[in-house]
């Protein structure tokens, strides 16, 4: 995860991963196709310059303001490696003065936003928001119950106990 592509950090971070044996590049509040777009680029010229194979760092934009997800469509229709997108509840409560409650509900309408867009756009099943609470794996189970019910494809990990929960939630069963 570099830092946002607005910040004083985003360049260096980029630079400072770019190499051999990277997948890819999570970046959060994209807000625009251009944002996007620049960052595409940037992860040309560092392939072509460190030889590379070309677009194969994959790029996962994470819309957590309201300006990105007004935006997602044409985030989604830029020309760029963007595979897949992901959402970002922590920071896209906090932009529009939300209570992120336990329950999630007040996150059902960006929920369904992002994968309704990413479905149209020909792109794989979104990504999911963390889980910040740490104490509270049942609360995590739940929500990534909630997000495979939404049509996600799997959900962000912040912390190494969070990874069987959520593989054990997403992975299908043999059935």
């Amino acid at each position: 995860r570099a830092n946002a592509s607005d910040t004083d950090f985003c360049y260096g971070d980029l630079v400072a991963v770019v190499q051999r044996g990277l997948d890819g590049i999570i970046l959060p509040k994209v807000e625009t196709a251009a944002a996007l777009a620049t960052i595409d680029w940037l992860l040309a010229q560092l392939e072509r310059d460190r030889d590379l194979p070309s677009g194969d760092i994959d790029l996962i934009p994470i819309i957590e303001t309201a300006r990105g997800l007004q935006q997602i469509d044409a985030i989604l229709a830029a020309e760029t490696r963007v595979r897949r997108v992901a959402f970002g509840a922590g920071d896209f409560t906090l932009d529009v003065n939300m209570t992120w409650t336990r329950t999630e509900t007040e996150l059902a309408l960006a929920r369904a936003a992002i994968v309704t867009a990413s479905r149209a756009a020909g792109i794989e099943a979104p990504l999911d928001t963390v889980w910040v609470d740490l104490a509270d794996p049942q609360g995590l189970e739940a929500s990534a119950h909630t997000a495979l019910g939404c049509g996600f494809q799997g959900k962000m990990c912040i912390h190494p106990d969070q990874i069987s929960v959520v593989n054990r939630v997403f992975t299908p069963t043999d059935a």
